[in-house]
């Protein structure tokens, strides 16, 4: 009987959670449920990358990888040609959109007992009743932070206490807050560290431990005897999630094999968020067939040019600034399963970081399964994540390369097949053109990147040798100012005729995959001889020539 209230209770707070959202007022703006996105390279899983393809999407899931470019009908297509989509990453560790814990405490006095109210464990530093989808402000920058960096999913949670509680599973950039929430409670977190509790004890690592070991005893204990005064609050909740998945932040590389302990005496199965030292104990590890989740925050180098300063850094420090880049081959060389984390460095660290790894020697299929796969699976929801496979959740990013391979940047977030722009499309423009002019023939060459293109012209004259009595080929290069934003592109060319500069623009439009420009050349002796049309056919993609005529 107690146990049935107890679910009715959870069942209730879940309710009011979902009334805390806004209702959408007026009418609910129609979302397109069929889209095609053609000619991509798509990384459908780790080690699996289908070129020239088109990713289908129905509804908020894959519907299938199209090698063929074949649209259905019904489908709203998107032309990214040149592009790369990759699966959504999976963050693990994250205190995005939470709450800072505070502390109820207000006396003077050292806190010996609990001060919260309510039956709640003697400790404050156990808490598995706190449930951070409840505090969640899913405007928080920090979000839209990981959404710049790939990330598609996250398991937020306020790292505080010892057991800390239930982390919700979230879609990032999702349109509707309710379907944001994939998960109310996907995931229960524990560590050594009290938190914000003013309690005096735990006050040690020690004491840490035994306080843990002491709560799961008690937790055995209730289930045999739930009327025992252990805080029905916290233990009712705690039954009830304890067959989540269970993640345990740690600070120190040995910490990992003393929660090891403490999982082998009460028949537990941790994944570990780790510091990044692990490297150390690899050997140790393997034996017992951790779990990780390791983070990329590599030390900086020390600034060696103060002697006095030199005598201070410790030959472990400079072993760990060496070491800690390979952390994460080491330990999958040892065949752990690992997956990787953002938490602990700036944005603006972490695809340095990647590429760092990645120059060292790091396998980048290994590294995309750190980031989506294994993490997905750690949470238990690798049947929906982690891959673009048919039946997936349609989230990925599009990026203007393979980011495994450069130094890319990611132009779009489809997050359940909504799409979120953060940097505006390029048509490839890239190419080799011959321009016919009156009795003048000019070649254009536009090279560099699509987003940010060169170009220069040349023009080929026949001149006719009076020594030799043959016509030799003469060439004069310009260059050209272009700009390329989406599919305009602009560009100015100055030409010098009997001895005086005649500048002319061409604005205009490329169409579709850049093989044929659409648009007006204005100014100077071309002025008004041609009002409209500059096409092009392209002879295959990269092999180099892209050939124009441009007829008066």
């Amino acid at each position: 009987m107690r146990r049935s209230f107890f679910v009715l209770f959870v069942l209730l707070q879940n309710l009011w959670i979902w009334s805390q959202f806004q209702p959408e007022n007026g009418l609910k703006e129609s979302q397109v449920d069929k889209i095609a996105i053609t000619h991509v390279d798509v990384l459908v899983r780790p080690g699996v990358k289908v070129k020239d393809a088109t990713v289908l999407i129905s509804g908020k899931r894959i519907l299938a990888i199209n090698e063929s470019n074949s649209v259905p009908e019904g489908f709203v297509t998107y032309d990214r040609e040149g592009y790369t989509v990759v699966p959504a990453f999976v963050e693990t560790y994250s205190d995005a959109g939470t709450t800072p814990a505070k502390s109820e405490y207000q006396g003077y006095y050292p806190q010996l007992e609990s001060a919260k109210k309510g039956d709640y464990y003697w400790n404050e530093s156990i808490h598995p009743e706190v449930r951070a989808v409840e505090k969640i402000n899913t405007k928080d920058t920090k979000f839209n932070e990981l959404l710049q960096l790939g990330f598609g999913f996250v398991s937020p949670i306020c790292q505080d206490g010892i057991v800390q509680g239930t982390a919700p599973l979230l879609c990032l950039g999702s349109e509707n807050e309710r379907e944001g929430i994939l998960k109310t409670d996907n995931a229960l977190y524990f560590s050594f560290q009290k938190g914000v509790s003013q309690q005096t004890y735990p006050s040690s690592l020690m004491g840490s431990i035994a306080l843990l070991r002491q709560a799961f005893y008690d937790l055995e204990y209730f289930k045999k005897v739930p009327s025992a005064p252990l805080g029905k609050q916290s233990m009712q909740t705690w039954i009830a999630f304890e067959s989540l998945p269970s993640f345990f932040k740690l600070n120190d590389k040995w910490d990992i094999l003393r929660a090891e302990r403490i999982a082998k005496e009460f028949n537990k199965s941790f994944v570990y968020g780790t510091s990044g030292n692990e490297y150390a104990i690899a050997d140790q590890l393997k034996n017992e067939n951790t779990r990780l989740v390791v983070p990329l925050n590599f030390p900086k180098p020390f600034d060696l040019n103060d002697p006095n300063a030199v005598r201070n850094v410790s030959i472990e420090e400079l072993k760990h600034w060496e070491m800690a880049p390979y952390n994460f081959m080491i330990l999958k060389e040892k065949g752990l399963q690992v997956a990787l984390t953002s938490q602990g460095i700036p944005s603006n660290e972490f695809w340095k970081a990647i590429r760092k790894m990645i120059a060292l020697g790091a396998n980048p299929n290994d590294i995309l399964e750190a980031l989506t796969l294994t993490p997905a699976a750690f949470l238990q929801a690798d049947s929906l994540l982690g891959t673009l496979e048919p039946g997936k959740l349609a989230s990925f990013g599009l990026y203007n390369h393979d980011p495994f391979q450069y130094e890319a940047e990611l132009h779009e977030m489809w997050s359940l097949g909504t799409k979120k722009t953060f940097k505006n499309l390029s048509a490839n423009a890239l190419g080799k053109y011959t321009l016919k002019l009156n009795n003048a023939r000019y070649e254009l060459e536009v090279k560099g990147l699509p987003e940010k293109p060169t170009a220069t012209v040349v023009e080929l004259k026949d001149i006719w040798d009076k020594k030799l009595k043959i016509f030799r080929k003469d060439s004069l290069r310009t260059n050209v100012s272009i700009s390329v934003v989406e599919q305009n592109v602009v560009f100015q060319v100055t030409f010098e005729k009997d001895k005086a500069l005649e500048p002319h623009i061409f604005r205009g439009k490329i169409i579709g995959s850049g093989s044929v420009w659409e648009g007006d050349l204005m100014d100077g002796w071309m002025d008004g001889w041609m009002d409209g049309w500059m096409d092009g056919w392209m002879d295959g993609w990269m092999d180099g020539w892209m050939d124009k005529w441009m007829d008066g």
